[in-house]
C-alpha cells in the first residue's frame, strides 16, 4: 500500500503529464492558428490583386463604350453643341420620368421646365439632371430654353460626322460655350473647336 506522500507525488507527476499535454495541445492549436491567419492573408492578397484587376478591366471597358458612344453620335450627326445639350438633357428626362407615366415621351422643353423651376421631385440618382443645373449655375445660363433654341439653328444643329464634338465657340456667349463644352467634359468627349 502506497503512503499518502507517494500518493501526492503521483498525482502531481500526473497532473504535470496533463499540463505538458496540454501545453502541447495550446503549441498545436497556436501554430494552426497562424497558418490559417497566413492563408487568411494570402486570400486577402488575391482578392486585392483581382479587385485590381476588374478595376482596371471596368476603366477600359467605361473608355471604349464612351469611344463607341462617340463613334454612334458622330456616325448619327449629333456630335455637335445641340447634341450635346439635347443628350444632356434626354439623360435628365430619363432620370426624373415618372414611373407613373411610362408612356410619356421627351421633349427638350418639358425637361427644361423642370430644371429652370427648381423642380424637388427630383430622385436622388439623377446624376445628369443634378449636373445640368450645377452647370448652368456655373456657367451662368439665364434660359436654357433659349440656349437650346439657338444650338437649333444654323450651324449648332448640322450634322457633324467628324472627330470630337464640333462647338462653335466664336457664335456663343462666353456662358453658353462655358455649358456646352462643361457638357462634353462630363460626358468625357473631345472637342474640336470651330
Amino acid at each position: 500500500m502506497k503512503n499518502s506522500k507517494e500518493e501526492v507525488i503521483e498525482l502531481t507527476d500526473k497532473l504535470m503529464k496533463s499540463q505538458e499535454d496540454l501545453i502541447i495541445a495550446m503549441d498545436s492549436t497556436i501554430m494552426a492558428k497562424d497558418s490559417t491567419i497566413d492563408a487568411k492573408d494570402a486570400t486577402i492578397e488575391t482578392k486585392d490583386t483581382i479587385i485590381s484587376a476588374k478595376d482596371k478591366l471596368i476603366k477600359q471597358r467605361d473608355s471604349a463604350m464612351r469611344r463607341l458612344e462617340m463613334e454612334l453620335m458622330g456616325t448619327k450627326g449629333l456630335l455637335n453643341s445641340r447634341g450635346m445639350l439635347d443628350k444632356i438633357l434626354k439623360e435628365a428626362f430619363a432620370e426624373t420620368m415618372d414611373a407613373y407615366k411610362p408612356m410619356e415621351f421627351y421633349t427638350a422643353s418639358k425637361i427644361i421646365d423642370k430644371i429652370e423651376n427648381h423642380s424637388t421631385d427630383v430622385p436622388a440618382n439623377a446624376v445628369s439632371f443634378k449636373k445640368i443645373r450645377e452647370l448652368k449655375t456655373k456657367c451662368n445660363v439665364k434660359d436654357l430654353k433659349e440656349l437650346y433654341d439657338k444650338l437649333s439653328t444654323g450651324v449648332h444643329g448640322d450634322p457633324w460626322y467628324g472627330y470630337g464634338v464640333r462647338v462653335f465657340v466664336d457664335q456663343m456667349s462666353e456662358s453658353e460655350s462655358c455649358m456646352i463644352l462643361s457638357i462634353a467634359d462630363f460626358f468625357h468627349f473631345d472637342v474640336t473647336k470651330a
